[in-house]
């Protein structure tokens, strides 16, 4: 659970980067298909009272949740990024509870 939190993100993510395969780690950084949450298989994962931004904007969604049992999102603020659509992306989710979530300009 990720409860009370800001968290700024630099940014600058291109739309082509949500739609890569996202590799194990290794020694060196790499860019995930998400610019602010990206979560695989993972039995539950809640964000209560979170707000997310950004240095400059992102063409990745928000949040990317692959195979992740349940997913709680409550009270959730992020900014909406010109051309991206899709904020959420889910794949695999069994359960979504969504409460007072926007995006703000």
């Amino acid at each position: 659970m990720i409860r009370g939190a800001n968290i700024e993100f630099a940014g600058g993510g291109k739309a082509e980067q949500a739609n890569q395969a996202v590799k194990g780690p290794g020694v060196d950084a790499r860019s995930l298909p998400a610019w602010g949450i990206y979560a695989r298989n993972v039995e539950q994962l809640t964000f209560e009272d979170v707000r997310l931004s950004l240095a400059k904007p992102d063409q990745r969604p928000v949040i990317l949740a692959d195979n992740v049992q349940r997913l709680t999102l409550d009270n959730l603020r992020y900014p909406r990024v010109r051309g991206v659509d899709e904020p959420f992306v889910t794949n695999n989710v069994g359960r979504i509870t969504i409460t007072d979530v926007k995006g703000r300009p």
